[in-house]
């Protein structure tokens, strides 16, 4: 298993909120990138197995797991946030990615905010 991995099994604790600033905060987790691998496929189970976790570990809710790229932080950011607050906790436009088209992003280092369409990349899937 992953160091990485292994540190968020044993420390991750899901906050649920009505507000979503709260839930987004608390439930926030950045990995850096130089730690992940430079490939699809590892970026890929990295993700997988992160999700699985916070599976895992959330209270009986519907939520939603999320992850991006902060490019000027260098860091991949996880989240977890309930459904019922129907958005993600983002103040600027995004662009939903298949699992793979965002680990194809990840390999080069781009967040979609810095690009002509000015959307960060996400990947969210209902867990």
């Amino acid at each position: 298993m992953h160091k990485d991995l292994a540190e968020l099994k044993k420390s991750l604790t899901i906050v649920v909120s009505s507000d979503i600033g709260i839930e987004a905060h608390e439930n926030m987790v950045s990995f850096t990138m130089d730690t992940l691998g430079d490939n699809e496929e590892t970026i890929g189970s990295f993700l997988c197995d992160c999700k699985a976790v916070f599976e895992k570990t959330k209270p009986n809710v519907n939520m939603t797991f999320y992850c991006w790229l902060d490019e000027l932080a260098g860091q991949l950011r996880v989240g977890i946030v309930s459904r019922g607050h129907a958005e993600l906790p983002f103040r600027g436009n995004i662009r939903s990615l298949t699992l793979t088209a965002f680990c194809k992003s990840l390999t080069m280092g781009c967040s979609g905010v810095y690009s002509g369409q000015e959307k960060l990349n996400v990947w969210q899937t209902h867990i």
